[in-house]
């Protein structure tokens, strides 16, 4: 979503930065299976660890670490999870989040139609 928004403003046309963000997601989907299929063949480390810094993955994971977690500490569930993967999903889509946002305000600030006028 915060791609979305940051197409948004970048470039002005809604349609268009719909399509770019889902066809950047569908791409990382792609990418990510072309990644897995070759660390199945190669048992590279490389290639697992380079489909995890795709945003499909922390997107498409996060909920399922999230809940398997929560399932194995039923008595106490707002206990911080250790898990690595989960950390790193988090910590992704923290990073995505910001970075994204951050570029739409810089964009909206500097060139909004209705600036402040001194």
């Amino acid at each position: 979503m915060s791609l979305a928004f940051t197409f948004s403003e970048v470039f002005r046309r809604t349609t268009l930065a719909l399509l770019s963000a889902v066809g950047i997601f569908i791409a990382s989907m792609v990418t990510s299976g072309v990644l897995s299929a070759v660390y199945a063949f190669t048992q590279e480390q490389l290639y697992l660890d380079a489909s995890k810094w795709l945003p499909n993955w922390c997107v498409s994971n996060f909920p399922n670490f999230v809940i398997s977690e929560l399932v194995g500490i039923l008595s106490t569930p707002f206990v911080s999870v250790g898990q690595a993967e989960t950390v790193l999903a988090g910590a992704l889509i923290a990073a995505y989040t910001t970075i994204f946002i951050a570029v739409a305000v810089i964009k909206l600030a500097k060139s909004d139609v209705t600036k402040k006028t001194d």
